[in-house]
């Protein structure tokens, strides 16, 4: 996620290693609209926020995926209240989607579609968003990277089951498919098989 934490009049994020000219993104700000203008001053920031980069036992990538991203977005100084800026960011965008989401929705019962309708809430990666003084995504296996919703609405199926297993984005098509009741052939034909190099991977938390 890009964002541009100076407050205004300020270049200290774009004092990278590229000037602000030569930056392959331009400074990111919240659109103007009162969604983006909620903050949450109350919600803790991460406790391991200030881990160094280049602590003992980490691995290189950690920072060199950081250093990298600043090519773009410029360098991220480690400060509490760009931290707060991010996550604002973060959450208001949660906030946006969940609204559009809500649309979808609304229209799916105004043409009477929910009940012939198979819903599946997913994302393809979360937001370190200060966790271990990292933001974005990448080069990590960090919870708030990898752990992502799997929410699937099924009209056959009730409702509030939760379960625990470990999943990957290679499951949706084949599991997708065997929701809409298409013969097991086809779903294997699909990549439902298991194939070396797809082991699972267990987040660090």
């Amino acid at each position: 996620m890009f964002i541009d934490t100076d407050e205004h009049g300020e270049q200290v994020q774009w004092k990278g290693p590229m000037d602000k000219e030569n930056h392959t993104l331009l400074p990111t700000q919240p659109p103007h609209n009162q969604i983006y203008q909620q903050s949450w001053p109350d919600y803790p920031l991460p406790a391991n926020r200030h881990q160094p980069l280049d602590e003992p036992g980490r691995p290189a990538a950690h920072k060199e995926y950081q250093n990298a991203g600043a090519v773009m977005e410029g360098q991220f100084p480690d400060e509490d209240r760009r931290w707060r800026k991010l996550l604002d960011y973060y959450f208001n965008c949660i906030r946006d989607n969940d609204q559009h989401l809500e649309a979808i929705l609304n229209e799916l019962d105004n043409l009477q579609l929910t009940q012939n309708t198979i819903i599946v809430f997913t994302a393809d990666h979360g937001e370190l968003g200060g966790s271990h003084q990292m933001h974005g995504k990448g080069s990590s296996v960090y919870k708030e990277q990898i752990h992502v919703p799997m929410i699937i609405r099924h009209p056959a199926y009730p409702g509030n089951i939760r379960c625990n297993s470990l999943t990957n984005h290679l499951d949706l098509v084949p599991t997708l498919i065997g929701l809409t009741g298409r013969d097991r052939s086809l779903r294997e034909k699909s990549g439902g098989q298991k194939r070396p190099g797809y082991e699972p991977i267990t987040g660090a938390s």
